[in-house]
């Protein structure tokens, strides 16, 4: 069994609520060596999404926090009573077990600046380990 890891580090210097973490698989398959890919339907078997709370280094520590068998788009949706914080020395590790195809995790995430306002973060991580980042801001 392969697994591969995102891994969220907060931004900012400030610790960071989790509201929600998406896995979303990317299932490609080309017709011929000369054809471009097109969307198939789900992969033909699910991968196990863990997600646990890790040092700053990406390195699963503590409890899981959730664990859920997807073969497609699966959202974990953390209440705003049980949202995980995950400090600045912290991180928060998304283990996909036996990946079968490309895929993206994206982590929103909320946070207050310097002037007490709440941010909205959205990371997305792919497979190859690049991030996108967007920041958006609301009155307290």
């Amino acid at each position: 069994m392969t697994r591969q890891r995102a891994i969220f580090v907060p931004g900012h210097e400030r610790p960071e609520a989790i509201s929600a973490v998406r896995f979303i698989p990317q299932t490609t398959q080309a017709d011929s060596a000369f054809d471009a890919p097109s969307r198939q339907g789900t992969p033909a078997h699910p991968s196990t999404v863990e997600i646990w709370l890790g040092d700053f280094y990406g390195d699963p520590t503590g409890e899981m926090l959730t664990s859920r068998s997807a073969s497609d788009r699966t959202e974990f949706v953390f209440s705003e009573n049980e949202r995980p914080v995950v400090p600045p020395e912290r991180s928060l590790v998304v283990v996909i077990r036996d990946p079968t195809a490309s895929w993206n995790v994206e982590v929103d995430s909320v946070l207050k600046d310097d002037s007490g306002n709440v941010l909205a973060r959205r990371v997305t991580i792919d497979n190859f380990g690049t991030a996108r980042k967007s920041l958006n801001g609301q009155k307290p």
